[in-house]
């Protein structure tokens, strides 16, 4: 893919800064539980794993974020929310804190995680494809995501806050692990 960003409006994943607010759009983890469950029933016909089968790229949010300035720091979800999460705040030269209980997780990923009997957290975390969008926002410019959410019909979320610690950690100080998806893993 070949394209030209508009003059001074390419979101980057440098920009971040301490005290900004960090956000991510739809919903996490359908596409990751969507492949454990193909992986133990190829053919599934239940609508679980539409997550997977079916992508819905956040390009116009992102242009949008990009065009109004609000966002500070932006990247895709594509390898898995902490993952990309760690890739911003490296390089932004932050660290993180999450809310998990604030993240959107889709339902279908705790129907696919019961039936397995595995952790949500897994896929929602960890997993990967959801080409979500995962942003900061200064708090001066969060009013604004309203319009924005409203323009572009995409849920947004706050999940957490970028700080200086330079470390990724969750709303009760417990460390998260740089892992996520791996394009090269054997199935």
């Amino acid at each position: 893919v070949m394209g030209s960003p508009l003059q001074g409006r390419v979101l980057k994943r440098t920009g971040a800064h301490a005290g900004d607010e960090i956000w991510v759009s739809g919903q996490l983890g359908a596409s990751a539980a969507g492949v454990a469950l193909l992986t133990t029933n190829p053919n599934d016909r239940t609508g679980l794993t539409d997550g997977f089968r079916t992508v819905n790229p956040r390009i116009l949010l992102g242009t949008t974020l990009a065009r109004m300035g609000i966002a500070s720091a932006g990247i895709d979800v594509s390898d898995g929310l902490i993952l990309d999460l760690y890739r911003l705040c490296s390089a932004s030269k932050c660290g993180a804190q999450i809310d998990r209980r604030s993240l959107p997780v889709d339902p279908r990923v705790y129907r696919i995680a019961d039936q397995l009997n595995e952790p949500a957290d897994n896929y929602v975390l960890y997993g990967g494809e959801d080409y979500e969008l995962l942003f900061c926002v200064p708090p001066a410019m969060t009013e604004a995501l309203n319009d924005v959410s409203d323009a572009t019909s995409v849920r947004l979320s706050r999940i957490g806050v970028i700080t200086d610690s330079g470390q990724i950690v969750d709303q009760s100080g417990t460390f998260l692990p740089k892992r996520g998806w791996d394009p090269f893993k054997e199935l």
